[in-house]
């Protein structure tokens, strides 16, 4: 089947289904692209990932069903499995970990169709471990009449044969590799029911003829040179549509990022440039915990306690996100030094509000009442839902996020946060109560499991992707980086809790070397078709050992010389280009008459290692926060070994 046959296909109503969103997503945009092109308006496409379509044939199946049992969200599912665990009274370092392999491993077990007991001489402490939680958990959902994600075809499967789910007419599956027993069965039941199913290889590009290797020293000679390459194209082909891609995106996000802004956008590294849209797109997002908003959340849900760690206070006082920082945003610096002056680590809340009182602070100390004022209303424990709203009174008391009006970003995140609120709520299904100590710690494993990433331009020129994430999509140009041999293949990394010998005989994913290099062969092969022209480097050393080529490319010829680089200066060059203007600002306050600059010979040795220290430290006077410890810190124990020998 052609392209056009597939988008033909759409039209006259056919399901297609995707190995993953972002594949679907470019499907829906290739549809409305051709459908643009004849007419004003058309019918929306039938396009869903594999997920979304499996709850969509739930839905139907179970919409009249008085007796169908409940669908478990992930995060509901794993509560139950993190209750189980917990439950056992096992020495785990991480039962959190281990909840979550054990969670993987029941997965694959539906998929592949196994049933435990498993063979003894196969079976380690960590398996018969495993087998009783998966009896624990499926008595468990049996009982309270609640159905999980990874038993969602078996139901399905059951829900076909009696007849509650009509199928489409025709299905298409596009960017699949790897077929599971239970999806293969699931496929095979539609078909007997009369759906026409076509399974079909992703569309290349381009063959791989034109791909090159190419070694760099590094990991970040491989960012630059990627980042410049990319300017290099946009400037003599505009319309371009290209890729950089990298197993280990995680490791380089922060690098890209700086170096793409710097090549493609760099208005956005100046003052008032944030908000400026990006030519480009990474696909990656970071944990919700490490934004600011939401750490100034957590802040503010510990500003109620009757002892305050004074970290956790003077980062609060000093966060944009709490109201009256941008009225009190001076008077909360001296607040926050003054407090670091007590020579304690943990303060009472009175005494705090006491400071804020006499140190211009109104608001603040307004907020430290009233949050203590509303802890106090609060029972010991309740449901997840019980503290979600809790906690977010306890928000809208602080004025959170601020004053301040919000950017689109930070919209997005605010909601991101909010909606991880309502999915603490929802574990009252599987969790009726908890303390309000059980509550933050399961929202803040929440708030690390949730990636945020604001929505970007979608069809931006520039995407910067997984390897698995690109499958499937269609480019001018791609750059695979760090593709050396100790990250692709990657090692095989079976899952603890079944036989790893069973694993390897049924060819489970991550099971065996053998399997890795078999899949990561057929994911190189596509990675080599996504466009006419393909980069593929590698860095020859890293943290001083010494890297080889992936030899899942060996095949490929060497690129003579550097791809086209951009010439554009980086953030660290910027000074010595003439755009730049110099400002000599050589006036420092003046030493009273007669008096004599102290410092002794700290002077010479500040002066010497770093002269702008020495002017800021000496002449300005600037000097870095108080370290609250227990006891005495240096400088007091000084003193008073000095008053003791002068007696």
């Amino acid at each position: 089947m052609s392209e056009q046959d597939m988008l033909a296909a759409l039209r006259e109503g056919a399901l297609l289904v995707t190995v993953n969103n972002r594949l679907a997503r470019h499907w829906r945009k290739r549809f409305a692209d051709a459908a643009a092109a004849t007419s004003k308006v058309w019918p929306a496409p039938d396009i869903l990932p594999w997920g979304v379509w499996l709850q969509r044939m739930w839905d139907e199946a179970s919409f009249l069903a008085t007796d169908a049992p409940l669908l478990l969200d992930a995060r509901q599912a794993a509560r139950v499995w993190q209750g189980i665990i917990d439950a056992d009274d096992l020495a785990l370092l991480q039962s959190g970990g281990s909840a979550r392999l054990a969670q993987e491993a029941w997965s694959l077990m539906q998929d592949w169709r196994l049933s435990p007991p498993f063979d003894p001489l196969e079976s380690n402490d960590d398996v018969l471990h495993f087998q009783r939680w998966a009896q624990r958990f499926e008595a468990t959902c049996q009982h309270e009449d609640w159905l999980d994600e990874p038993r969602l075809p078996a139901q399905l499967l059951k829900a076909l044969a009696e007849g509650r789910i009509q199928p489409p007419a025709r299905i298409i599956l596009l960017g699949f590799e790897d077929w599971r027993p239970q999806h293969r069965a699931l496929l095979d039941a539609l078909s007997l029911r009369g759906a026409s199913i076509d399974i079909l290889p992703l569309f290349a590009a381009a063959d791989a003829t034109h791909a090159r290797r190419l070694s760099l020293p590094d990991a970040a000679s491989e960012d630059e040179a990627a980042a410049r390459w990319v300017r290099a194209l946009l400037d003599a082909h505009p319309d371009r549509r290209i890729a950089i891609i990298a197993p280990d995106l995680q490791d380089r996000r922060a690098s890209l990022s700086r170096l793409l802004d710097a090549q493609l956008a760099p208005r956005i590294l100046l003052p008032g440039g944030g908000e400026d849209p990006r030519p480009w797109n990474l696909s990656l997002g970071t944990p919700l915990r490490d934004q600011g908003m939401v750490r100034a959340a957590f802040h503010i849900f510990e500003l109620g306690d009757a002892r305050l760690d004074l970290d956790t206070l003077g980062q609060a006082l000093r966060s944009p996100f709490i109201a009256g920082f941008e009225q009190e945003a001076d008077a909360r610096a001296l607040l926050d030094l003054r407090l670091r002056t007590r020579g304690e680590r943990r303060v009472s809340r009175e005494y705090a509000r006491r400071l804020a009182a006499e140190g211009d602070c109104p608001a603040m100390g307004l907020l430290l009442a009233r949050l203590q004022a509303r802890r106090q209303e609060q029972p010991s424990r309740q449901s997840p839902a019980g503290w979600a709203s809790a906690l977010r009174d306890e928000l809208k008391l602080a004025g959170w996020p601020g004053d301040a009006s919000l950017s689109s970003a930070a919209f997005q995140l605010r909601q991101a946060w909010l909606d991880t609120l309502k999915s603490m709520a929802r574990l009252e299904l599987v969790q009726p109560g908890m303390t309000r100590s059980e509550a933050l710690a399961q929202l803040r494993g929440m708030a690390a499991d949730t990636l945020f990433q604001p929505e970007a331009i979608t069809d931006a020129p520039v995407q910067v992707l997984g390897p698995l994430e690109a499958i499937g999509l269609r480019f001018d140009a791609v750059w695979l980086l760090g593709m050396h041999s100790d990250q692709w293949p990657p090692d095989a990394r079976p899952n603890p809790f079944l036989p790893v010998r069973l694993q390897a005989r049924l060819g489970l994913p991550h099971a065996s070397p053998a399997r890795e290099l078999d899949y990561l062969r057929r994911v190189s092969a596509r990675l080599l078709e996504l466009a006419p022209e393909v980069i593929v480097s590698h860095p020859r050393q890293a943290g001083g050992q010494e890297l080889e080529p992936s030899p899942l490319f060996a095949q490929l010829p060497w690129l003579d010389g550097m791809p086209a680089q951009s010439e554009l200066p980086m953030p660290m060059q910027w000074g010595n280009t003439a755009l730049m203007d110099t400002v000599m600002d050589a006036v420092a306050p003046a030493l009273d008459e007669g008096v004599m600059a102290p410092g002794g010979a700290r002077v010479l040795e500040l002066q010497s290692a770093c002269p702008f220290r020495a002017f800021v430290e000496l002449r300005l006077k600037a000097q870095p926060l108080e370290e609250p410890d227990l006891g005495p810190d240096a400088r007091v124990r000084g003193t008073m070994l000095h008053a003791l020998l002068e007696r």
